[in-house]
């Protein structure tokens, strides 16, 4: 498994995975050590007309891509995505909160954030997407030399332990893939089974989610009323046009909480 951090926010997303998977290669491309550029440059367009992707991964290799939208160098993603054709490749995009952002910045994301999202739709990549003004507001305030931290903390936790949990053989029900038409997507978590669901990022247009329950084995075994609640909370969510699918699988610690899985084929 290969975790590219690109940019500065991209970066430090996937470091804080990678403190979860020590076994992942790591490779980081940021802004403030660009040696990959040399000289360096200002200008997005130019930062991607010079950069030239080195070989890190292998045909077939797992490469999981971070990066967020409001720099100049997350555009050497494209060339990044056209040299990894052979391989699995996830890209997490992060959007930034577009109160701290200014006129070149906000261009820049919306360039971006399109340009992936028509690469995927053309069926070359899964797409994860997270908004940070959306974590923000939920997850409530912080000092600010920590508070990107609590945000990176949040994606980094609810993407490690979605992706465990897919690999697991579930209680009950089976995950299902998004389609290849439907390959843009965002994780939603709820920490408890009676907290509300933290959104990563609102997908208006939903075609289907992948709701996956992770409950402690006692509450398995006793909780009659589980499968109820379970069936109450695919409701909540349900739309006429998307189509819902659960798991259930046994928690290793004593918490119980939920990942969903929204996807769809337009933003």
């Amino acid at each position: 498994m290969k975790l590219v951090g690109i940019g500065m926010g991209g970066c430090n997303i996937a470091k804080k995975i990678h403190e979860y998977n020590k076994k992942a290669d790591l490779i980081t491309f940021d802004e403030k050590n660009a040696t990959y550029l040399t000289p360096p440059e200002k200008k997005a367009e130019k930062i991607e007309e010079k950069f030239v992707a080195p070989k890190f991964a292998e045909d077939g290799d797992s490469v999981y891509i971070f990066v967020c939208g409001s720099g100049k160098t997350p555009f050497i993603i494209l060339k990044l995505l056209e040299s990894l054709q052979t391989c699995k490749v996830v890209v997490t995009y992060i959007k930034p909160s577009y109160k701290t952002l200014n006129k070149e910045q906000k261009n820049n994301e919306k360039v971006l954030r399109g340009v992936l999202r028509d690469y995927c739709l053309s069926a070359k990549f899964k797409l994860i997407l997270f908004d940070n003004q959306n974590i923000t507001e939920k997850v409530g305030t912080a000092p600010i030399l920590s508070f990107y931290s609590k945000i990176n903390e949040f994606i980094g936790w609810t993407l490690t332990t979605f992706e465990f949990l897919k690999g697991q053989d579930p209680v009950l029900g089976k995950y299902l893939e998004p389609p290849e038409h439907s390959m843009i997507t965002s994780l939603s978590l709820k920490r408890s089974l009676d907290h509300d669901f933290i959104d990563g990022f609102n997908i208006e247009n939903p075609r289907g989610r992948n709701f996956l329950f992770a409950v402690e084995k006692k509450a398995l075994q006793e909780d009659e009323s589980l499968l109820q609640y379970i069936e109450t909370e695919m409701t909540k969510k349900e739309t006429e046009y998307s189509k819902n699918n659960y798991l259930i699988l046994e928690s290793e610690t004593e918490e119980n909480f939920c990942i969903i899985e929204t996807y769809t084929n337009y933003i």
